[in-house]
């Protein structure tokens, strides 16, 4: 079974999850060969302004075979921040890929992308003490974070506090995710050159 690395995980009134960037780069690390993205209906005002994404992830298995996992999500104007609703279709394809993904993992638990906007309020509201012990795992959408506006050290774009700490771990400054991606891609292909 495949290991998230602790800092891609958010904890939430008392519960962790899991972030898409963990559960893509543990799903790697297990044999990911491919994800394909199809929209199956995109937001309209007929239809609430809800993105539809299927994901198919592609892992290779023990034996050496193709393991296929389909997934579909959803995203509109109520299940996402506000910060997130000019991107309901990115947002349905990050979902649907990382349920699927999850899958392929066997993976119980929801992505922290999958909360809705109130997700700290669901079960209560975070204590003052959890905020100041563990500000990097704040969600998304936590006033505080938008007050701070930590943006990608390379292309200068906001990124939410809980990914730009966990660059902030892995890299020593603040990235998004595609950079964050890209410095891992590197630092593997020097890995691999090295060795």
């Amino acid at each position: 079974m495949a290991t998230i690395r602790e800092e891609h995980w958010v904890v939430l009134q008392g519960k962790r999850f899991p972030t898409y960037p963990g559960v893509l780069l543990a799903a790697h690390e297990a044999g990911l060969l491919g994800i394909e993205v199809t929209v199956l209906q995109y937001p309209a005002a007929d239809n609430g302004n809800t993105a539809v994404c299927q994901a198919i992830v592609t892992m290779k298995g023990e034996d050496g075979r193709e393991l296929l996992f389909q997934e579909i999500a959803d995203a509109n104007p109520s299940n996402v921040n506000r910060m997130i609703v000019p991107h309901l279709l990115r947002m349905a394809a990050t979902r649907a890929k990382g349920r699927a993904l999850r899958d392929a993992l066997a993976l119980g638990q929801a992505l922290f992308e999958e909360l809705g906007p109130d997700a700290e309020h669901q079960n209560g509201h975070q204590t003052q003490q959890e905020a100041r012990t563990a500000p990097a795992q704040r969600a998304k959408h936590d006033p505080a974070d938008q007050a701070t506006k930590t943006v990608c050290a390379v292309c200068g774009e906001n990124v939410p506090a809980a990914v730009a700490n966990a660059a902030l771990k892995e890299f020593s400054e603040p990235l998004c995710i595609p950079h964050a991606r890209e410095r891992r891609a590197r630092r593997a292909e020097t890995e691999t050159a090295t060795v």
